[in-house]
């Protein structure tokens, strides 16, 4: 712990996916909120790639969870493979008990108690939490200064990190019309994918300056582990904490409401069993707002016309932002790297899951529209 601090790392050592490291951003930029148009802070959940400083998986949103951090790894994984390692801080988005374990979090009362294994572990990545006060381990709050600098500037609403850095006119633009969330988050995204990404690699290995950091991430990638659509979403799924299946079967709590499963295979061989339920609450959240997609499809269609007319203006563009965007419609044209990486299957081994978890290999498949239904019913005898 005293010499940690001092060790440099040996980045010519290390291989492309075999370390990711990740962190939460606070943009310093104040967007529309999509409902209520009022001013709002974004945050960016970002994964990135130690060998070649390559952002990976990224989400935006405007309150980061453990959920926000799944969704960003989902991201990178479906686009760069399964990494070996992560490499993250002591906050409670990584250290969750169905995310990356509780690791010193969990409490000696629960050491004994078998618990579902959590995602990381499912996707074999080994998780590394960063000693207390050592943020120079993170080489991502590095890049994420890079962000503050080359990317929060470029907007009108660029509020600055502190008091000295806030601009004058801050105050009266936002009694204008400010950017909407939307927008704000597909410009972002594309940003990080086909601009940062593109940037020349300049970090520790001076054999690869002079190349870009996609072009640093593709020389590097020696192994690829990848996983099937299937796979991969059965080893992402959310879990619950055990517990007994009662007479009204079991349940999950999503958002603070409360979501019953009961049936009579449930009932009949699993009742004041303990058992843990695993969902996906992006499956969940579309049940619950399906009617609201389309006023959602909508207003995604107005953000993207007018990200479109920001990305037209080519040489005559207005400002540093409309020549950033016209540069990142030129990268997205350019052909994916030759790279012959080996490839290795993840597959997700749930017979092991269910015989360490509960002693069988037979789990009970929960269909998501009964649980929906059970909710309503209740409501409506709740009325």
């Amino acid at each position: 712990d005293k010499y940690g601090f001092y060790i440099k790392r040996e980045y010519e050592n290390i291989q492309s996916n075999d370390y990711w490291v990740a962190d939460s951003h606070t943009f310093d930029v104040m967007v529309a909120d999509g409902t209520t148009q009022k001013p709002k802070r974004m945050y960016l959940v970002a994964f990135m790639d130690v060998r070649s400083g390559v952002f990976t998986g990224i989400y935006i949103t405007d309150k980061p969870s453990s959920q926000a951090t799944l969704y960003a790894l989902y991201r990178g994984i479906s686009r760069y493979g399964i990494p070996k390692n992560i490499y993250v801080d002591n906050g409670h988005e990584f250290l969750t008990f169905d995310v990356g374990g509780l690791g010193h979090r969990k409490k000696k009362s629960r050491q004994e108690q078998p618990e579902p294994p959590p995602v990381f572990k499912r996707l074999g990545i080994e998780m590394t939490n960063a000693i207390v006060k050592n943020a120079r381990a993170k080489i991502i709050e590095r890049r994420f200064l890079d962000v503050k600098n080359q990317l929060s500037r470029l907007f009108d609403t660029y509020t600055g990190g502190n008091v000295l850095e806030k601009p004058e006119r801050l105050k009266k633009v936002l009694k204008g019309k400010i950017i909407d969330e939307l927008e704000f988050t597909n410009i972002v995204e594309d940003m990080l994918n086909y601009y940062f990404n593109e940037q020349a690699y300049n970090s520790e290995v001076t054999e690869d300056h002079g190349k870009t950091r996609n072009e640093v991430y593709y020389e590097h990638l020696i192994e690829k582990r990848v996983a099937a659509k299937e796979d991969l979403w059965l080893m992402m799924l959310r879990s619950t904490k055990p517990h007994k299946v009662g007479r009204r079967g079991v349940h999950i709590t999503v958002s603070g409401k409360r979501i019953d499963y009961v049936n009579d295979d449930l009932l009949m061989n699993w009742q004041g069993k303990q058992v843990y339920v695993r969902y996906d609450p992006e499956n969940l959240g579309r049940q619950e707002i399906a009617g609201a997609m389309k006023e959602i499809r909508r207003q995604e269609r107005i953000v993207r016309e007018s990200v479109k007319a920001h990305r037209t203006v080519a040489l005559g563009a207005k400002n540093a932002l409309d020549i950033i965007l016209c540069e990142v419609e030129n990268n997205k044209r350019k052909p994916l790297e030759n790279h012959n990486p080996v490839l290795k299957i993840q597959r997700a081994n749930e017979e092991s899951y269910y015989q360490e978890a509960v002693g069988s290999s037979e789990p009970v498949v929960i269909d998501i529209n009964r649980m929906i239904r059970n909710a309503e019913k209740r409501k409506d005898e709740f009325k």
